[in-house]
């Protein structure tokens, strides 16, 4: 199984053949439950969403409190936020499903080099999107520590008990 890249020929030997082969059945399966609980996920928001607005407004009616904010809303913010993170997590699911088809697909048989270029660029797609996320991730904590230790500092200090008072 011999192809070019960058103009330089490159062999896949079998047993790197037989381990991609492997990886893909295996990126395949976990696409395809990334898929379902992606699923799973949509559905307990859009549901749990409406729950929690009912919840709250039973609460209310029941305890003869005013709510700042209407109960309906909050379960919409709800499903909002899990419908957000679906999204977020919809395209790597995509890219690693994308990843494993377009390999195993290359490899079946003999060797298609375009099928596995598609394959590799999917996977490149995947850890991209993956790495991009990471980096917003850290940037958020640290922005989040941030404004913990400034609220931290601005705090006014506790007053100093005298350790000869404490017993009296």
């Amino acid at each position: 199984m011999a192809f070019s890249t960058l103009g330089s020929p490159t062999s896949l030997s079998p047993d790197d053949a037989d381990q991609i082969h492997a990886t893909a059945k295996w990126a395949r399966l976990v696409a395809i439950l990334g898929f379902v609980f992606l699923g799973i996920m949509l559905l307990i928001g859009l549901t749990m969403g409406s729950f929690l607005g009912r919840m709250l407004a039973m609460n209310a009616a029941m305890t003869g409190q005013v709510m700042p904010v209407d109960p309906a809303m909050l379960g919409l913010l709800y499903g909002v936020i899990f419908l957000v993170a679906v999204v977020i997590y919809f395209f790597p699911t995509l890219f690693l499903y994308q990843y494993a088809t377009r390999t195993l697909r290359a490899l079946r048989g003999g060797f298609d080099a375009v099928q596995f270029s598609k394959g590799v660029g999917a996977q490149r797609s995947f850890f991209a999107y993956i790495g991009i996320l990471m980096i917003i991730l850290v940037v958020l904590y640290a922005f989040g520590a941030i404004c913990i230790g400034i609220v931290m500092a601005m705090m006014p200090s506790l007053p100093v008990v005298d350790p000869g008072q404490v017993g009296m």
